[in-house]
């Protein structure tokens, strides 16, 4: 869901109103009752900054001054509490149990389940209506045109129209058959296909353009390379690659993951560009990119504690495995597998 005004401009109104404290008798221990339960000091503070606040410019002799009612600028220390004292309110829409709103920063998603179609429409046409109460609370607006709506089950086609809220006038919004969440580009089958061809429209030119920023001359080390591949190249494609790491595993998802990939190897083994991608990675002793995105996604799953180290180390293991079964499967390179026969080593 978008906002078709600034979103940095909500009214300080509403979360001056529950961030408030009640003052403390005088000589009393107990703790200042608050929605946030802060330092009584400190709410003070903020709530001084909510009210009575003026701006004044002055421009050829002529003042004019503003009262300020709203705000949350980005930048500012104050701003990401602010904002999140708005969008906390959301928390209180009734939702059934198979519904959900995802807030992070700006950008929300709402996720609704249903038996039949016209019973999820009905759904979310009710919860839209609820969001836009709130948004009106805080002087914010949603826009129905810039708000993506997508079904994930059921093989519902995309020729249906769903009313932003429960008045007869409301906008429409118009489903499509994927849509970009945080920076992944998520479609109905969940295979990713669109997500990953936008990743090889945006980073196969990003990589020849920070090799020619490397020198002056022509080209750059492999050093080089090899330092911006790890740095910025990979970190760039295995972005929230827990997400759609199972789309890494179709054929066609990586061939072109080996497209992406092959320019960079270029760069770090100064190789021919004739020469075959599943060597390319032997010699540069990096994993196939597809392998490596399943890698950092096994790493997160770590991280969160979903899997321990030692299931990390067999899926580690696996995937070595794997690398060596594509590797010795390829008919291309064959005096680089007589070079190099084991590609753990």
């Amino acid at each position: 869901m978008k906002y078709t005004n600034n979103i940095n401009k909500p009214s300080w109104v509403p979360p001056n109103g529950r961030i408030g404290p009640q003052e403390p008798a005088v000589g009393s221990s107990a703790r200042p009752e608050g929605r946030y339960h802060h330092a009584f000091r400190t709410l003070r503070l903020i709530q001084s900054y909510l009210k009575s606040r003026e701006v004044e410019l002055t421009m050829n002799g002529i003042t004019c001054t503003k009262k300020l009612e709203r705000g949350c600028p980005q930048g500012s220390q104050l701003g990401p509490t602010l904002w999140k004292v708005t969008m906390s309110a959301i928390g209180k829409i009734q939702l059934e149990e198979s519904a959900k709103v995802v807030i992070y920063a700006d950008d929300n998603a709402l996720l609704v389940g249903a038996a039949r179609p016209p019973t999820a429409f009905k759904r979310i046409e009710g919860y839209l209506e609820e969001l836009k109460k709130w948004a009106k609370e805080y002087k914010l607006e949603f826009s129905a045109s810039k708000t993506q709506m997508m079904a994930i089950k059921g093989g519902l086609k995309p020729n249906y129209t769903v009313r932003f809220g429960t008045q007869q006038n409301a906008d429409t919004i118009r489903p499509s058959e994927s849509v970009k969440y945080l920076g992944v580009i998520l479609d109905p089958r969940q295979s990713y296909q669109e997500h990953i061809k936008q990743l090889k429209d945006k980073s196969i030119g990003m990589f020849n353009r920070l090799r020619r920023m490397t020198s002056a001359n022509w080209g750059m080390g492999r050093i080089a390379a090899r330092i911006i591949y790890k740095a910025v190249f990979l970190p760039r494609i295995t972005y929230a690659a827990e997400i759609w790491t199972h789309g890494c595993q179709l054929k066609k998802s990586i061939k072109i993951l080996g497209r992406i990939q092959r320019a960079p190897l270029l760069a770090i083994t100064s190789a021919y560009k004739t020469a075959s991608t599943n060597c390319l990675s032997a010699v540069a002793g990096v994993l196939p990119l597809d392998l490596e995105i399943r890698r950092v996604a096994l790493k997160m799953r770590c991280k969160n504690n979903e899997i321990n180290h030692e299931q990390y180390t067999k899926g580690l293991d696996a995937l070595l495995n794997k690398w060596q079964e594509k590797y010795d499967a390829t008919d291309k390179g064959e005096w680089t597998k007589y070079m190099i026969p084991n590609v753990k080593a």
